[in-house]
């Protein structure tokens, strides 16, 4: 494998140690975006990409934390 990542100069990294909180948000929030990804694109099936930062901002500004407020409040 040595060999392999000198011929096409790749750094190998290491990942860090599973966290299943971690793992567990990120699934989460990949959920979340995909089924507001999926309510946009029914709508603008070309131009998703377009309205990606909406769905983001929808997404923070939608979402509740501990405190009962979204992040924007």
């Amino acid at each position: 494998m040595t060999n392999l990542y000198e011929k096409f100069r790749f750094a190998q990294h290491r990942s860090l140690m599973y966290n299943a909180l971690t793992i567990s948000l990120i699934e989460a929030f990949n959920k979340a975006l995909y089924d507001l990804l999926k309510m946009m694109a029914s709508q603008y099936a070309r131009d998703w990409h377009e309205k990606l930062g909406e769905v983001l901002w929808a997404y923070q500004t939608s979402c509740r934390m501990p405190t009962q407020s979204s992040p924007y409040a």
